[in-house]
């Protein structure tokens, strides 16, 4: 297809062994086809990284503890994530179906919204409202992680959280 985006990172031109990518903009997860391949994939996407400057990649070990995303049995071996205001190559099949479902032009002028680029940016940092006969009205509070909104939920149901949240 001729669709061109100049914020777009095409990874299947940087990996060039077989892969599956699970995910969507702007947090991939990279499995290789052959488990051995691992290294080697992972040192052709720092390159590209580290040469673009527009993502950056991680192994599963290495992912930040602030996005409590760290565990092995259900995120990928590798994982890539965009810098603000670039996507991979996903966004090309999300341009097409917004185009055809919606009649919108999708070009490099167009300015669209993606959540998930890494929380350390006040523009990822969520909104939250909570009303009810336990929550104090009027009343705004330092911002927190969204995880730990399990601890009100409980709160408000009567309920302890589950051991594994306590440690």
């Amino acid at each position: 297809d001729s669709l061109q985006l100049k914020n777009v990172i095409d990874l299947t031109k940087i990996i060039d062994k077989k892969v599956k990518y699970y995910g969507s903009t702007p947090i991939l997860q990279i499995v290789p086809d052959v488990a051995s391949e691992r290294e080697a994939i992972f040192k052709q996407l720092l390159n590209a990284s580290t040469m673009l400057k527009n993502f950056k990649v991680f192994k599963n070990e290495d992912l930040p503890a602030r996005w409590h995303f760290n565990n092995k049995d259900r995120v990928g071996p590798i994982t890539v994530l965009a810098d603000l205001g670039f996507g991979f190559q996903d966004m090309y099949d999300n341009a097409k179906f917004y185009e055809e479902a919606y009649h919108i032009p999708v070009n490099n002028e167009n300015k669209y919204g993606v959540h998930g680029y890494d929380n350390k940016y006040e523009t990822m940092h969520p909104i939250f409202f909570a009303y009810g006969n336990m929550i104090k009205s009027q009343t705004v509070v330092e911002p927190f992680d969204s995880v730990d909104l399990m601890f009100l939920f409980c709160e408000i149901l009567g309920i302890s959280p589950p051991d594994y949240l306590m440690g």
